[in-house]
């Protein structure tokens, strides 16, 4: 159920739910279950967040917001979660594990466990994620990015200087260090003398011999270069802008 969570003592809650006398949260819950909402909608849509009590009678879901696993207010522990309870699997969080909804979309999930101050085990605040688009998204940008058998696009740079078509048994690896290598000399300056527009120069001729749609060939020209990530993605935006026709938004 959407946007669901415990009232405090006294108060009507969804469907007419109340708190009963003794069911008075820990403050320290209170305080997390009062941002449940707010987090759930800073992560997004396809989140769940999920705060569960574990000093209250049956280890309750106190807290939800979203409906990823169709859950609500009062529902007890997953078998997951009285596993790692009866184990002692609880000293540290769980982040980032797979996991199955009933209707078997795929979900990456994280429990983080709560404690008071003398350590004494509070609850569980869950953080489930539907990437089932995302998977399919990632099929996607897989499919569309295999450039092998497919020639590159004429830039109009002299064709020694294009990725020639890759065959199934080629190591990219090789073809894109190969490229790199041209792209250097090309400037003519070696890698650990360069200053900036030495490296937007390489950057630029990878960029027109098509070398930045290989898997990894960022990572691999960032380690030659000396720079991070980051800094060919700058580098990209930046010599792009520059050769952008008029109208166009990098």
């Amino acid at each position: 159920m959407d946007g669901v969570q415990l009232p405090r003592k006294g108060e009507v809650g969804v469907e007419g739910e109340t708190v009963q006398p003794g069911e008075q949260l820990h403050p320290q819950m209170e305080m997390i279950r009062r941002i449940v909402p707010d987090l759930q909608k800073a992560i997004g849509p396809n989140c769940e967040v999920v705060l569960r009590d574990l000093q209250g009678p049956g280890r309750p879901i106190v807290a939800i917001s979203g409906s990823i696993t169709r859950r609500q207010v009062g529902d007890p522990p997953t078998g997951l979660m009285e596993q790692w309870l009866a184990t002692g699997s609880t000293n540290e969080n769980h982040l980032n594990y797979s996991g199955r909804t009933s209707d078997n979309r795929p979900l990456r999930a994280s429990t983080l466990f709560i404690r008071d101050e003398q350590g004494v085990l509070l609850g569980t605040i869950c953080i489930n994620i539907d990437i089932s688009n995302l998977l399919e998204l990632q099929k996607w940008t897989a499919d569309y990015c295999d450039t092998r058998g497919i020639i590159m696009f004429d830039t109009g740079m002299d064709s020694s200087h294009k990725i020639r078509s890759l065959e199934p048994s080629e190591d990219v690896k090789t073809v894109i260090s190969q490229t790199v290598d041209k792209a250097i000399d090309l400037v003519g300056v070696r890698p650990e003398a360069m200053k900036k527009p030495d490296r937007l120069a390489v950057v630029h001729n990878l960029d027109v011999m098509g070398v930045f749609v290989l898997k990894n060939a960022k990572e691999y020209v960032a380690s030659r270069l000396g720079v991070s990530k980051a800094a060919i993605y700058n580098y990209l935006r930046e010599t792009r802008s520059k050769i952008a026709p008029s109208g166009v938004q990098n």
